[in-house]
């Protein structure tokens, strides 16, 4: 390696870290990036981790798992339920409004 070459650890910097052994393709890119390229990543993701301090949350914590389906039958949900209650809150506020 010449004495511009960076290298990139691939087993778990610390426990529940995930390495990237088990992602090779994104790993070589990442070594095959400049230097400039690699700061502008590792400030990025030092921003997220800071901005997620920040908040008092954890990377699990903003990582949705919903599919396609559950997230439309969410929706599909929440609009029957706000159609249904709709008339309802229109009848308060006219009430409400009425001196």
């Amino acid at each position: 390696m010449g004495r511009g070459a960076g290298t990139v650890r691939v087993d778990p910097p610390e426990p529940g870290m995930p390495g990237l052994a088990r992602h090779p393709e994104p790993a070589r890119r990442l070594a095959a990036a400049s230097e400039s390229q690699r700061r502008t990543l590792t400030d990025a993701v030092a921003r997220y981790h800071m901005d997620l301090a920040i908040a008092g949350l954890q990377d699990p914590q903003v990582v949705s798992n919903v599919g396609v389906r559950q997230l439309l039958a969410q929706t599909v949900t929440s609009t029957v339920v706000l159609a249904l209650l709709a008339p309802f809150a229109l009848v308060g506020a006219v009430w409400n409004a009425l001196p």
